[in-house]
């Protein structure tokens, strides 16, 4: 997943299913679709951003369950803090001096 702030009020998504990795058009619609599908329930979460799902040739051989799973663990991700601000240890020694 790539992902850069927009000037919007919402996020957007964009998709990049090459039918080189993904051979039958089934298998990339249904792969966008799950993905469409979980973005709608997880859109209000998540800051303005516009993301871009890039999808490798593996994902055809999980199932739906695992592919919500894993989509659903890419927006958990989005939602936490980035960088050295994500771990407090090291904000503390920087703010002491250490």
């Amino acid at each position: 997943m790539l992902a850069a702030p927009n000037e919007q009020d919402q996020p957007r998504i964009g998709f990049v299913l090459a039918k080189k990795q993904i051979k039958r058009a089934v298998d990339r619609n249904r792969v966008k679709r799950l993905i469409r599908e979980s973005f709608r329930a997880h859109q209000h979460d998540i800051a303005a951003l516009d993301l871009v799902i890039l999808a490798r040739s593996g994902i055809t051989g999980l199932d739906n369950q695992q592919i919500r799973e894993m989509i659903d663990a890419l927006w958990f991700r989005l939602k936490q803090p980035h960088g050295r601000q994500a771990n407090g240890n090291r904000n503390k020694r920087r703010q002491t001096g250490r």
